[in-house]
């Protein structure tokens, strides 16, 4: 056992004082007490708060984000930023996957993400064969994770088809392709070879409506559980683009987010990444799910999206996770900030995202941190409590954001006020993987 001690702590939605945190050697909090003898403790020495999922990542896009900020035509759009996206796809090789994905792990760690959902669609060859061992890639980024010390849940995509109307995949989209019978290969493998490490955990994705058939859903479901355990999550891309919801209109009658409550038995175990665009029945219907929607801000702006019906949603009673997705940023803050923001500037009000207790800063962090416990497949641990991992992050009590800050501010003066970074140690599962006195110790 290790005992850990801190002058200010939030745990379970809170401020405490005086916190003495006791781990057990598999890294769950088996103990929290206040005003002890602290003497056989570590001293933190700092401010202590959960640590946070990404639950939106994919790796590969990392060192193609901010490439592609120029005119290519008279109206540029996500498609042609998907374009030059795809030409990136194209250069990238098995024996650089590693390296950048450490570099890209590491800086969520010292931003205070604790696990990461890789969101993994890269399967095939640059020429669409499959690579003799299809789990090549897929290995490259677990291996990652294990040695910058990251939480990940492996979430392997199936991409079928190249839109709505059944057309093929072509050019580098091939690299995407993968069958329903590899899908459970490559599954079976990462659960056999990775299973049994504290930090890996399994989920399942569909890219999206338009790269799978919505009505063979619920077979590789059904195929997939046995593989994953009953409680993998389940991501889908879904409703992003304005162009998306007309072509699903066109070809099945129905919007994504409605056509997928349709056919599919969406739970608690589904995370919707995006669902930027909704009606009012189908906010109410996917916040009646139990599904969490998992929001990207700084990517949907960055591709121009538009903006998620957050105060909607959330007063319907919608769960919420955050990921940071093309990587344009790898700030959980500023997720959140812009989350505010953005409801701020199509409503012209301040404190949107708030609720009659809590403040935005307090509302947005503690939601964020249980909807992606959830959105990753541990929904019951989320936050500091009792046998909950002790994923933690120790913010600089000096840095200017929190000095002089009132303790019930603090939380507002992280998600809003932009003064740099106050993380000052990153731990996963009791262990220190991240800090900044340290630095190059953890490149």
């Amino acid at each position: 056992m290790q005992k850990y001690w801190t002058h200010r702590a939030w745990v379970e939605g809170g401020w405490m004082t005086d916190v003495e945190l006791t781990v057990d050697p598999a890294g769950m909090i088996t103990m929290i007490q206040q005003d002890t003898d602290c003497r056989d403790s570590i001293d933190l020495e700092g401010v202590v708060i959960p640590g946070i999922a990404n639950v939106h990542s994919h790796a590969f896009q990392w060192s193609f984000a901010g490439l592609s900020e120029f005119r290519t035509g008279q109206r540029d759009s996500f498609w042609s930023w998907r374009e030059q996206m795809y030409q990136s796809v194209e250069r990238l090789a098995p024996e650089e996957y590693y390296h950048r994905a450490c570099r890209l792990y590491r800086i969520m760690l010292a931003a205070g993400y604790t696990e990461v959902g890789e969101f993994h669609y890269i399967h095939n060859q640059p020429d669409g064969q499959p690579y003799p061992q299809l789990e090549i890639l897929a290995d490259q980024l677990v291996q990652a994770a294990v040695d910058t010390g990251i939480a990940i849940c492996m979430i392997p995509v199936l991409y079928q088809r190249g839109g709505f109307d059944g057309r093929p995949l072509t050019g580098s989209q091939q690299r995407f392709q993968l069958s329903t019978d590899q899908l459970q290969s490559l599954s079976r493998h990462l659960q056999s070879h990775w299973g049994t490490h504290p930090r890996f955990r399994l989920g399942l994705a569909f890219h999206s409506l338009r790269a799978v058939d919505p009505d063979t859903i619920p077979a590789v479901i059904e195929a997939m559980t046995p593989v994953m355990g009953a409680a993998g999550p389940i991501h889908i891309h879904v409703a992003e683009q304005t162009a998306e919801v007309a072509e699903c209109q066109s070809r099945y009658g129905k919007r994504p987010v409605e056509l997928l409550l349709d056919t599919t038995a969406v739970d608690a175990r589904w995370c919707l990444i995006h669902a930027t665009h909704m009606t009012e029945k189908e906010t109410n219907r996917l916040a009646e799910s139990g599904a969490v929607v998992g929001l990207c801000p700084t990517t949907e702006a960055n591709l121009g999206d538009g903006l998620f019906p957050a105060a909607e949603f959330l007063e319907a009673g919608g769960r919420i996770s955050i990921g940071s997705d093309s990587h344009v940023a790898v700030n959980p803050f500023a997720e959140l900030r812009l989350l505010e923001y953005g409801q701020r500037l199509t409503t012209h009000r301040r404190a949107v995202l708030c609720d009659e207790e809590r403040s935005c800063g307090d509302r947005l962090f503690q939601d964020v941190v249980q909807g992606g416990a959830r959105a990753l497949g541990h929904p019951d641990t989320g936050g500091i409590g009792l046998n909950h991992p002790a994923n933690l992050v120790v913010l600089d009590a000096n840095h200017p954001a929190l000095a002089g800050c009132p303790p019930e501010r603090i939380m507002d003066r992280m998600v809003f006020c932009q003064w740099g970074n106050a993380v000052r140690k990153t731990m996963v599962m009791g262990d220190v993987v991240f800090d900044r006195d340290r630095f190059d110790e953890f490149q």
